[in-house]
């Protein structure tokens, strides 16, 4: 999401950002999710973060891609009924 006062004066920044949050995240979302994901492990690695602190990161990443998995497929049944 990009927002330009310049092009759009009349848009409450505000309402733009709280559009976006209610969004539905959509099943391609995820791949994106997971690239960040990796980026902040690079960083971590490149600070020479111990493996513990790198593999409990892995795990909550984990956590949260299954949870927005498994929350997506709750929304996409609702759909079909």
């Amino acid at each position: 999401m990009l927002y330009s006062q310049k092009e759009t004066p009349d848009k409450n920044p505000k309402e733009v950002l709280e559009t976006e949050f209610k969004k539905k995240m959509g099943q391609g979302r995820i791949p994106r999710i997971q690239k960040d994901f990796q980026k902040v492990i690079v960083m971590m690695e490149k600070r020479h973060a111990s493996n513990e602190e790198i593999e409990k990161y892995k795990n909550e990443m984990n956590k949260i891609i299954e949870n927005i998995s498994k929350n997506l497929k709750k929304e996409l049944r609702k759909k079909d009924f």
